[in-house]
């Protein structure tokens, strides 16, 4: 994700957004740097981070600036595409792209996105920074994924099925192998799958996915105290008994 962000005059010099609070301003500059390429932030995290008040959330969404994707706050600034322009070479999808088709203005392709050439002359210093052949693009991105196969996810989205009574989103299961790509376990899924089931939020996926980004796998349980030594424990005892045995030895001496 980008480390810079630009906000247009044409949003943030506008009588509709100098009108709101100070604090609704500064919180929308502070989801901005914070939101993904496609203009998608996690507004949870950036309330907690910032110690702003959600009452600030709700004036930028009643004025048209963000708009709440789900029940975790999950949210979309409205006029990304105004204030950022992404080269294609640097644009990374959202984690959360799944949830964007739904909304009028959001196209399913790079349609926000710029040819790959600069739209301000940077100086040479500064765009020989900046700039990425393409040989180099293509060994950065490695090997292109594997095509999904969503029969080795089956036993998940069963579990999905028989806790929601549906079928989950396309977009679903492809996410959870992301997830899993990323060190999460089969276990780790259900067991959130599970948990969402008891809260039933209003989109069950997003919450999820979002849940599991944070999840932590539980320790395994220790095997039983009854269950058969192997080989090198009962080396390893034994080792232990002569030792004891000779320092009882040494005490009699």
């Amino acid at each position: 994700m980008a480390e810079r962000r630009m906000f247009s005059k044409k949003i943030v010099g506008s009588a509709r957004f100098l009108r709101l609070p100070a604090t609704a301003r500064l919180l929308y500059y502070d989801l901005g740097m914070q939101a993904d390429d496609d203009g998608v932030v996690e507004a949870f995290t950036v309330l907690q981070m910032t110690h702003a008040d959600e009452s600030d959330l709700n004036a930028l969404v009643e004025k048209g600036f963000v708009r709440i994707l789900n029940d975790d706050l999950v949210s979309l600034i409205i006029d990304w595409k105004t204030n950022n322009l992404i080269r294609k070479d640097r644009y990374i999808a959202s984690f959360y792209r799944y949830l964007l088709p739904d909304f009028d203005g959001i196209p399913d392709d790079n349609q926000r996105l710029t040819d790959g050439k600069p739209m301000v002359n940077l100086g040479k210093d500064s765009i020989g920074k900046d700039r990425l052949d393409q040989d180099s693009i293509g060994k950065a991105r490695g090997k292109e994924p594997e095509p999904f196969d969503p029969n080795e996810f089956d036993s998940i989205r069963k579990e999905f099925i028989e806790r929601f009574e549906r079928e989950p989103d396309a977009a679903f299961l492809p996410s959870v192998r992301a997830q899993m790509v990323a060190g999460k376990s089969e276990q780790d899924v259900i067991e959130v799958i599970r948990q969402a089931a008891q809260r039933r939020p209003h989109n069950p996926e997003a919450y999820i996915l979002a849940t599991l980004k944070q999840y932590e796998s539980k320790p395994q349980e220790l095997p039983a105290a009854d269950r058969p030594l192997e080989q090198w424990e009962q080396d390893w005892l034994a080792e232990v008994q002569r030792r004891r045995a000779q320092r009882g030895v040494e005490q009699d001496d």
